[in-house]
């Protein structure tokens, strides 16, 4: 079991936001990581989506879990599943640390062949079920407590390794989907689950496509004009699907993918690029602006942020107002 978090704090996404890494084997399919909030890059986990299922089950602490549209703030003992496809971010909460498990797995490991009996009876009823993108659970509900109990145990096996952990590792996996196929067939309230409507997966394909634009072109003098103009529909529908789907406007997000880009600059500038060469790396008129968007968002200059890189600092400075990325 992996105890790092993810690429040694760095979650590393395609364009349009698909999380650019294999997570397990072709053998076996099932990554387990240890999730520190304090040594994620720039203390969040940003929006991405994956192949696989996922489950994060917190250990300490308490963070802000999105999912599409829809936000849980879970603490200790309590965990979201999200679906393949999903997009979804970890954010903390004020000064508060967060610490959690999270079991990734791709659901043909379950089911095997995408065509057979069982995955078409079984699993692609789950995974098409617009009302479970997500799933919330809390040790305090009866109908959550025994999955709970199998996540917990799924966790401590894949720790210690036994004989034929992988085996029961499946055995287990199949077990919890049996349990959401259940809750699935019984369950049809709202509060814990994350509904998919037509006008989401609308709002998602036209964000994902808008953003591997504004990947494309961040450096370059991009307006709303343009990133709405990329996916064909007006600026203020743009600033809605924007808002729908990853909470901020559109202009927000290309502000801080510039000043993420350009923290990135900063804390691997090989090329030793002066504070005004940044800046127009990153898409940035002039220094004075550049310096005023970056202290807005991480509470301090480029200067003062690259003099701490200097001083052999390693922690990245957690921001407040980053952590929309």
């Amino acid at each position: 079991m992996e105890t790092t978090n993810k690429n040694s704090g760095q979650i590393y996404v395609k364009q349009d936001l698909h999380e650019d890494k294999q997570h397990g084997s072709l053998n076996y399919p099932v990554a387990f990581y240890h999730i520190d909030l304090r040594n994620m890059y720039l203390g969040i986990v940003r929006w991405h989506w994956h192949e696989e299922m996922e489950f994060m089950y917190v250990t300490r602490g308490s963070a802000k879990f999105l999912i599409q549209d829809k936000c849980y703030v879970l603490k200790k003992g309590e965990c979201v599943m999200v679906n393949r496809n999903t997009m979804h971010a970890v954010q903390p909460v004020g000064g508060c640390e967060c610490e959690y498990e999270t079991i990734v797995f791709h659901p043909n490991f379950v089911f095997g062949y995408e065509h057979s009996y069982l995955s078409s009876h079984y699993m692609l009823p789950l995974l098409q079920n617009p009302g479970m993108r997500g799933l919330f659970l809390s040790p305090e509900k009866e109908t959550d407590k025994q999955l709970l109990a199998i996540l917990v145990k799924i966790i401590e096996v894949n720790k210690e390794k036994p004989y034929a952990y992988e085996l029961k590792t499946k055995g287990m996996l199949v077990h919890i989907w049996l349990l959401l196929l259940e809750r699935m067939a019984t369950d049809h309230t709202t509060d814990n689950m994350v509904v998919h409507n037509p006008q989401s997966s609308i709002d998602e394909k036209r964000v994902k496509l808008a953003i591997n634009y504004i990947a494309k072109h961040y450096a370059q003098p991009i307006t709303l004009d343009d990133i709405a103009g990329s996916i064909h529909i007006s600026k203020s529908e743009c600033c809605r699907c924007f808002k729908r789907c990853v909470q901020v406007t559109p202009f927000e997000y290309l502000l801080k993918y510039r000043i993420y880009t350009a923290i990135d600059l900063l804390q691997n500038n090989e090329e030793e690029y002066s504070i005004s060469e940044i800046a127009m790396r990153t898409g940035f008129n002039s220094s004075s602006y550049f310096n005023k968007i970056f202290k807005k968002y991480m509470e301090c200059t480029p200067s003062a942020y690259k003099k701490q890189m200097a001083m052999g600092i390693t922690a990245p400075i957690i921001p407040t107002h980053i952590d929309m990325m």
